[in-house]
């Protein structure tokens, strides 16, 4: 059976590994940065269509595991959300979704610091904590490329205003104490 006209008007759901490789299953290499796995989708009819998963939870707690819809540009934890609604339009092939891992920089620290706190708020990145003196701060997003980089003072609270896209960041702040990284979510 062909995998791509097997069954009568059945959608379509599948990793692109290359023009010609069109894969149902796939495996990938142990997790050490993002790993991304695009995946197409085909609908004959117009109509509402869910993704589940499975097992999610049962990566490592320092894998992420990330929905993205590039249609509708959202992204979601599939750790957290089970279940992804969409429509599709009849007949549309696209390369619309692509599943992200990534090892996780949460709570990695060598800054020993507890009072230290790297949060968000709708597209601003607040940075709270003692006297800790000159500091570098880096920004990326999660195809690895910096978007910010800056040396300030940091003492007491402040914040960083980021007019990127809503997405997952990983805020990088060094100091001559030490590392500290944090993934937040900008709106």
């Amino acid at each position: 059976m062909n995998f791509l006209g097997g069954m009568y008007n059945a959608p379509y759901l599948y990793s692109a590994v290359s023009e010609t490789v069109k894969l149902s299953t796939n495996r990938i290499a142990p997790i050490e940065q993002l790993t991304e796995v695009p995946l197409a989708f085909k609908s004959f009819s117009d109509k509402a269509f869910t993704i589940s998963t499975t097992n999610a939870s049962s990566f490592d707690d320092d894998i992420e595991v990330y929905l993205k819809d590039t249609k509708n540009n959202v992204l979601i934890n599939l750790k957290e959300i089970t279940e992804y609604n969409f429509v599709a339009t009849a007949g549309e092939l696209t390369d619309r979704f692509v599943v992200q891992f990534f090892k996780s920089s949460t709570g990695t620290s060598n800054l020993q610091t507890s009072d230290l706190l790297i949060y968000s708020h709708e597209n601003r990145i607040y940075i709270s904590g003692s006297q800790l003196g000159m500091a570098d701060i880096k920004i990326f997003n999660m195809l690895g490329q910096k978007v910010f980089s800056k040396s300030m003072s940091l003492g007491g609270s402040q914040f960083i205003d980021l007019t990127k896209e809503s997405g997952w960041y990983i805020v990088q702040l060094s100091t001559d104490l030490g590392i500290k990284t944090e993934k937040v979510f900008l709106k």
